[in-house]
């Protein structure tokens, strides 16, 4: 989508939605971003929300069910139990292959 800077360093931006195969929010206006570390690189992600901050013990996580197929769910690493729903938790890690990851930070 672009880049940013912040704190004087330059941060590639991707949208997650599109990036996961998933239909991208009609509304620009309510968009964030979050910048997250993979393998050393900082990227800046296009969400459409973060409504709060959780975090989980590794034994609480359960691998993702079966219904989870498709390209998007080679990027999950699990589910956990929040309140009185599931949490979908991302590998971060698998959102951008090595080669993708050093076309968007070379700079």
């Amino acid at each position: 989508m672009g880049v940013i800077d912040l704190r004087g360093k330059v941060i590639p931006i991707v949208n997650l939605a599109k990036r996961l195969n998933q239909q991208a929010s009609e509304t620009e206006g309510d968009k964030r971003a979050i910048v997250v570390d993979i393998y050393g690189k900082q990227i800046g992600l296009v969400i459409d929300t973060v409504s709060h901050v959780v975090k989980f013990d590794a034994a609480n996580i359960e691998p993702p069910p079966p219904i989870i197929k498709g390209i998007s769910g080679r990027y999950i690493i699990g589910v956990a139990k929040h309140n009185q729903g599931y949490v979908v938790i991302l590998d971060i890690d698998k959102i951008f292959s090595t080669e993708e990851l050093k076309v968007l930070t070379s700079a």
